[in-house]
């Protein structure tokens, strides 16, 4: 499965474009809730200083995203959505693995993520904003 985690592999966070274990040294194994015996994957026990780094992390990111222009941020996002699309199958099994649900519930739940972004992803074309009268002249007001 290109891309997607594999029974009973070892998965890692990704913090500031990286993939790390936790800095606790500590780990969860998810079992298959269908199968006990079975080890859907082993991730790190994240502690609160992994999070804290995440979150500054995406912070220092921020700005750097905010100035790709809309149309290319939806790019992006198509890119993505073509990867998840092709992989749909695996990735409904890997939730049925990881959470217990049937997989005809993974699949519903892979499909509205594929339609939230697919809607996020189109954004990038229909940003715009309104012009308003202004009561003074030399004013000009508008919403973005």
């Amino acid at each position: 499965m290109s891309g997607i985690p594999e029974v009973g592999q070892t998965v890692l966070n990704f913090i500031d474009g990286l993939w790390e274990a936790s800095e606790a040294e500590r780990w969860t194994d998810r079992f298959d809730p269908a199968d006990e015996r079975v080890l859907a994957a082993r991730a790190p026990d994240s502690s609160r200083e992994d999070a804290r780094r995440a979150v500054e992390a995406a912070e220092r990111a921020r700005d750097a995203w905010s100035r790709v222009p809309p149309p290319k941020r939806g790019r992006l996002l198509f890119d993505w959505l073509a990867w998840i699309d092709s992989r749909k199958d695996e990735l409904a099994l890997l939730l049925t693995r990881e959470e217990g649900k049937v997989l005809a519930e993974s699949a519903g739940e892979v499909r509205r993520a594929l339609d939230i972004l697919e809607f996020t992803a189109g954004m990038g074309r229909r940003l715009g904003g309104r012009v308003f009268p202004a009561e003074e002249s030399g004013v000009f007001c508008y919403s973005d």
